[in-house]
């Protein structure tokens, strides 16, 4: 994290944490014997919110979050859209489950959209 706030200019002010429960190989995870990182893929447990489509500055396509639900309200993404109304973005949800989700890919895998190369994302006008 330090590295890419060094190099980007992106402070803690403007890092939005996003919910999300995986399994898997993380190499610092301290499950490996000293020194060795534990080889294997990342896999979400539900669809992970941060793989979605920006549809554009203001609203954000993430896949549908299958998580608990207490009291009729789903735990999972009342949570994600309230960590990306702090960016200003409105959340729609895409049930992505059967499509994407089940073969280890997101909303993101799926689509097929045009993102502008020439201006560092960090320094984009929201």
């Amino acid at each position: 994290m330090a590295l890419l706030k060094r190099e980007t200019g992106v402070t803690d002010a403007e890092i939005v944490s996003i919910p999300a429960m995986f399994d898997g190989g993380f190499p610092w995870a301290g499950s490996a014997p000293s020194g060795q990182a534990r080889n294997r893929p990342v896999i979400a447990y539900y669809p992970d919110a941060v793989n979605g489509v920006a549809l554009s500055p203001k609203t954000y396509l993430a896949p549908e979050q299958w998580g608990p639900v207490v009291g009729g309200k789903g735990l999972l993404a009342e949570a994600v859209t309230k960590a990306y109304a702090k960016t200003g973005m409105r959340v729609r949800y895409l049930d992505d489950w059967r499509i994407h989700h089940v073969s280890a890919g997101e909303v993101h895998c799926g689509t097929n959209t045009i993102r502008a190369a020439d201006t560092a994302w960090w320094s984009s006008p929201q």
